[in-house]
């Protein structure tokens, strides 16, 4: 008899595992994934080569758990039963991640996102609109884990469909030549690269170049090009200054301030991207905010820094710039040209003015 009432208890206590079971499908992801990771420690590479505490979850980790939380919670809402009584009490915590979602979801600048990133905006979305839209030039990718290639973007969704746009707005015909030719050294995507209106006669100038510059030289030779382009457009253009790191951004701004002066110039710190300054000022951001910044002028300085710091996307950044700005284009190197743009010095100049 109390054999019997035994084997009924412990069937009890295994079928409490089915009670409230939609909210153990969406809370029980962490700890599930604990276990999973738990048991492949020693026989995934993944994990073998991560030298990351068993207690801690990496950027990558963390953002597929929040992934198969949301789906999780997807396939539940979707489920008829649940959706006719969702206001009911025990679906509390499916009200509360559904909140969160979207009529629409759009995404600037995506390819600097990984797919996991992609999938958790995605699935933000509601499950009647699923509206989800998302911009960005694979050439123009600046993080390493960004995706590569629309097989990625569609592992993100099946429903996804591309829309090339090639039109370029802002740029110089001399600056489009110096992006195409940088962009055929990183062997990037030529198809994806901007074409001019035929009816545009903005010609533009040749990029400019110094090497072999002290902190001090550069920054006097970046303020007379300045003063170049300021005789040449009659008034005060938009520029920028790029820098490597955000602790240079304001040493910087300094230094172009005092060789501005005699012009009635100033350069202003723009710390941590923010756009400060009126509108004749020159401003000064660490290159890391480069995206989404339209100038006539940019400014690279400590190119071949960077390159030492970020060998792999270096010349994206390059690139990126080449982009922003509509004429004009410099760059300083304090020792000498990368190797790897070496092919490109025939196309700089050294100065604007003859």
């Amino acid at each position: 008899m109390l054999l019997e009432i035994g084997q009924r208890i412990s069937f009890q206590n295994g079928l409490r595992r089915f009670v409230n079971a939609f909210k153990r499908y969406v809370s029980d992801v962490p700890t599930s994934y604990r276990l999973f990771r738990k048991e492949r420690s020693d026989a995934t590479k993944f994990y073998r080569e991560a030298a990351l505490s068993p207690l801690h979850l990496s950027a990558m980790e963390l953002d597929a758990i929040v992934l198969l939380i949301l789906r999780n919670c997807r396939t539940l809402l979707s489920q008829s039963f649940i959706e006719r009584d969702l206001d009911a009490p025990r679906y509390e915590s499916l009200r509360n991640l559904a909140a969160l979602f979207r009529n629409q979801i759009m995404v600037d600048e995506a390819t600097d996102f990984s797919m996991l990133q992609l999938a958790c905006m995605e699935s933000l979305t509601t499950l009647k609109s699923r509206s989800f839209f998302a911009c960005g030039d694979f050439n123009q990718r600046i993080t390493h884990s960004g995706v590569r290639s629309m097989e990625q973007i569609i592992w993100v969704s099946q429903r996804i469909s591309a829309k090339s746009i090639t039109q370029v707005y802002r740029q110089s015909r001399a600056l489009n030549v110096f992006a195409g030719d940088l962009l055929r050294l990183q062997e990037g995507d030529l198809s994806a690269l901007g074409d001019l209106p035929k009816e545009s006669t903005h010609e533009g100038v040749k990029p400019v170049l110094l090497q072999q510059a002290s902190e001090d030289e550069a920054a006097r030779w970046i303020a007379e090009r300045i003063t170049e382009v300021e005789r040449a457009v009659k008034q005060m253009p938009t520029i920028a200054v790029l820098v490597n790191a955000e602790e240079e951004v304001r040493p910087m701004a300094e230094r172009l301030t005092t060789f501005l002066e005699a012009v009635n110039l100033k350069a202003v710190a723009c710390e941590e991207g923010k756009a400060l300054g009126e509108g004749a000022d020159v401003r000064v951001f660490d290159i890391q905010h480069i995206k989404g910044l339209e100038f006539e002028a940019v400014f690279f300085a400590g190119v071949d820094r960077l390159a030492e710091q970020k060998p792999e996307l270096f010349d994206r950044y390059l690139y990126v710039g080449a982009t922003r700005a509509a004429t004009y284009l410099g760059m300083v190197c304090y020792k000498g040209v990368p190797v790897k743009i070496k092919p490109l010095v025939p196309a700089f100049v050294s100065r604007w003015e003859a």
